[in-house]
C-alpha cells in the first residue's frame, strides 16, 4: 500500500518491527515500510512516530526497562534514539555508522547496555545507552547476523543467530 493508503486505512500490512514498550498504558510501536507508528491505547489506534528518523526501514525497536528511552535499528542508517517515548528521534550510531541493523537487544541486568546485530558486520555493543558503539567478538562465523538473545547461563554472553542457519555463543565481557 502507498503511504496515503496506510494513513487513510490505518493498516499495518508489511510489518517489519513490532515492540511493546513498558509503561502505563503499554505503548506499541510498529514499523511499516519506511514509517514508524505508535499506539498509546493498547494497539487500538496508531499514529506516526518518526520525527527525525531517516527515510529507511525500521527493522527493530528496543526500549529501556521503564520505556522512556527507545532505540530503532534501521536498514542502512544504523541506530536512532528517542528519549521522549518515540516522539522525536536523533542519530545514535557513533562507532557504528550507517549499518543495516537487524536487531537491538537491551540487557536488563546491565542498564544502559545494548547490543546490535549488524548485517554483514557482526555484533556491536553500547555501554552508554546507545551513544557509542564498538564491535565485539570479531567477525561472525556467518556474515548475516540476524538475531540476538541473552544467554541465561552466563552474564555477558549472547546467543547470536545468522541467516546461514547457525547459532553461536559470544562472550561480550571486556
Amino acid at each position: 500500500k502507498s503511504d496515503a493508503d496506510l494513513e487513510s486505512s490505518g493498516s499495518i500490512n508489511g510489518l517489519f518491527a513490532l515492540t511493546a514498550v513498558p509503561g502505563t498504558p503499554v505503548a506499541v510501536l510498529a514499523s511499516v515500510h519506511r514509517q514508524l507508528w505508535k499506539s498509546a491505547d493498547g494497539a487500538a489506534t496508531f499514529a506516526k512516530s518518526g520525527a527525525g528518523l531517516p527515510l529507511a526501514r525500521v527493522q527493530t525497536v528496543a526500549s529501556d526497562a521503564d520505556g522512556r528511552t527507545l532505540w530503532a535499528g534501521t536498514e542502512g542508517e544504523g541506530v536512532w534514539r528517542s528519549v521522549d517515548g518515540g516522539g522525536t528521534w536523533t542519530e545514535s550510531r557513533a562507532g557504528m555508522g550507517a549499518l543495516n541493523v537487524q536487531m537491538l537487544l537491551a540487557d536488563p541486568a546491565a542498564p544502559g547496555t545494548l547490543y546490535a546485530a549488524a548485517w554483514s558486520k557482526g555484533v556491536y555493543r553500547s555501554a552508554d545507552a546507545g551513544r557509542n558503539w564498538a564491535l565485539v567478538g570479531g567477525p561472525p562465523p556467518h556474515p548475516d547476523v540476524m538475531t540476538l538473545a541473552l544467554d541465561g547461563t552466563a552474564p555477558g554472553r549472547l546467543l547470536v543467530g545468522t541467516a546461514g542457519g547457525s547459532v553461536w555463543r559470544l562472550d561480550t565481557r571486556p
